[in-house]
């Protein structure tokens, strides 16, 4: 990798080497601010030599080696001078290079439909935005359809780079699955004092950029040194990562999973292990299961403990009292059934009355 004081020759070289190794098929860049130096707006009125003075040193030097390298080279622009800048392409580079750059202005000469963007990016991944020419997407999207013509083969939004200086045009470019390189217009700017000294300049954004994508790139670690077949090279697997288990607080509930105590508990239940074990196992050392499960919620504010005594049968002393009562409710709808109408008028006066002496003889009977 070159350093960052590398000169711009040097860089346009490792980028090549970079974006074949990537397996890019169309490398499309910017004009305003990042092919040149300044920003016409569109409205450049000056000559063509004067504009073709602004162009960078790093593009004069890396647009010949992306078409040696069998890529092709877009110029994309929200500018409608394009033939100003079909005029500034010809000044910087012989006609086999210019020939081959194609450019993409805000004119009429193309056209682009959704139905146009099905081999290049798939609708339902960008869902039909970005299409408009506010955006640098659909620009891309033409220059790669004629790029398929020009190679005889499809090239994707994956086949493609995009250089801007522009961050949201970057971004559009990421989520359309295409590789987009900011390209920061201040660097590569000599200073006054760089100059004196005779320094190239520095470009430690874009460094850091061609780093990335040349760890990202599966290429990558087959140009590096060959390992041998048979045994994995430790520095370049990388280890599982592996989580420290946390000690159970009193909010979380620890499960008992050893044979000895099959309960859920909390970590204030599980304090106290030992009497818990020492209660399930009997003298033979064998396992006695616990009949009751208990379950400690960990919510500070609730705490509920539900055990299986709620679903017990009741006493025989509830259902003595339960089955008396439904004597009593039976006997009195005989007696009102078979008494005299002033014996009905008094029990539905007060039917307590007939309760009485049973109620007494209850009372006996349980002292």
């Amino acid at each position: 990798m070159a350093r960052n004081g590398a000169a711009p020759d040097a860089l346009a070289r490792e980028m090549t080497d970079i974006l074949r190794c990537r397996g890019a098929k169309l490398v499309c860049i910017d004009f305003d601010a990042t092919f040149v130096r300044v920003h016409t707006g569109g409205a450049w009125t000056r000559s063509a030599l004067e504009l073709r003075a602004h162009v960078r040193p790093l593009f004069l030097a890396l647009l010949p080696l992306l078409v040696r390298a069998d890529m092709r080279v877009a110029v994309v622009t929200f500018s409608p001078q394009v033939s100003l800048i079909r005029d500034v392409i010809a000044l910087c580079f012989p006609p086999q290079i210019a020939q081959q750059v194609i450019l993409r202005g805000d004119d009429a000469s193309w056209q682009l439909v959704h139905a146009d963007t099905v081999d290049f990016v798939p609708l339902w991944q960008t869902n039909g935005r970005h299409l408009d020419r506010k955006f640098k997407l659909p620009f891309v999207i033409s220059a790669a359809r004629q790029a398929s013509k020009e190679r005889c083969d499809v090239v994707r939004n994956r086949d493609t780079v995009l250089v801007d200086d522009d961050a949201v045009n970057i971004r559009v470019a990421i989520d359309s699955g295409i590789t987009g390189i900011y390209f920061d217009p201040h660097e590569g700017e000599t200073t006054d004092e760089e100059k004196e000294l005779a320094t190239t300049p520095a470009f430690d954004s874009l460094m850091k950029q061609l780093r990335r994508l040349q760890a990202d790139t599966p290429a990558a670690s087959t140009t590096s040194a060959p390992a041998v077949a048979d045994e994995p090279n430790p520095t370049t697997i990388p280890r599982t990562p592996q989580r420290t288990p946390k000690h159970p607080t009193a909010r979380m509930v620890r499960l008992m999973t050893t044979p000895e105590s099959r309960f859920v508990s909390t970590s204030a239940s599980a304090s106290r292990p030992g009497r818990r074990r020492a209660s399930l196992i009997n003298h033979g050392g064998a396992t006695q299961h616990s009949s009751r499960f208990n379950l400690c919620t960990p919510s500070p504010v609730l705490r509920l403990k539900s055990t299986v005594d709620m679903g017990r049968p009741r006493s025989k002393r509830s259902i003595r009292l339960m089955r008396n009562i439904e004597d009593d409710l039976q006997d009195s709808i005989c007696s009102s059934s078979s008494s005299s109408s002033r014996a009905e008028a008094c029990l539905e006066c007060n039917p307590w009355r007939q309760w009485r002496p049973r109620r007494r003889e209850r009372r006996r009977s349980c002292a």
